[in-house]
């Protein structure tokens, strides 16, 4: 899934891009676990 990521976006680097959306997934999983202990 990243590595389309990166060729979508023109990233001459996998890092970048990593870099960039896996900031991204950690702060999903974080509002979910936020809102799933909301729901509990």
């Amino acid at each position: 899934m990243l590595k389309e990521v990166q060729e979508r976006l023109r990233h001459s680097d996998i890092e970048m891009t990593m870099n960039v959306y896996t900031h991204v997934t950690d702060l999903i999983k974080e509002q979910t676990a936020q809102k799933i202990s909301v729901v509990h």
